[in-house]
């Protein structure tokens, strides 16, 4: 697709809690684990493996750019991973997860059994190099750019 007929989806960013996020990543986990035994043939009794494998297709590290300051981490990405719909967000400490529905272009590391689903469900996490305040999150979108602002707490810079 060239740069002149992009067509912006339209995108909503929604905060969640670990517990929301930790539901939809083991749902989504334990759907892949089933379709990698399946493929793989492996007894019932052998399900550790395809866990662990699900678990690295499903959460895979964001490509993004970080700006560090005093009182703030300032985090760049594409968002063009995500087709329309909503992009969530869980904001922890040291942690922020991305997820949403896979975009057509983007569907290597979209966890779903049929590669074709429209509505593959990606997830993408970054390790902060220090605390945020997680209620404290802002995010804007300029195009296919999305900012994420994270402030740090009181009393940790230095």
């Amino acid at each position: 697709m060239s740069p002149l007929s992009y067509t912006e989806p339209s995108w909503k960013i929604v905060a969640t809690t670990p517990d929301l996020r930790n539901e939809m990543l083991g749902d989504v986990l334990r759907e892949r684990a089933l379709c990698i035994r399946e493929e793989r043939k492996s007894l019932a009794d052998h399900l550790a493996a395809p866990y662990e494998a699900a678990e690295k297709e499903a959460l895979r590290p964001l490509d993004c750019g970080m700006l560090l300051s005093d009182d703030n981490i300032e985090l760049t990405t594409d968002a063009g991973l995500f087709c329309e719909g909503d992009i969530a967000f869980c904001a922890e400490r040291r942690r922020l997860t991305l997820w949403g529905h896979c975009s057509d272009g983007h569907k290597d590391g979209a966890t779903t059994s049929n590669d074709k689903d429209p509505h593959a469900v990606v997830f993408r996490y970054v390790n902060l190099p220090c605390d945020i305040e997680p209620g404290n999150v802002t995010t804007r979108r300029n195009g296919r750019v999305l900012t994420i602002n994270m402030l740090r707490p009181m009393g940790s810079h230095g």
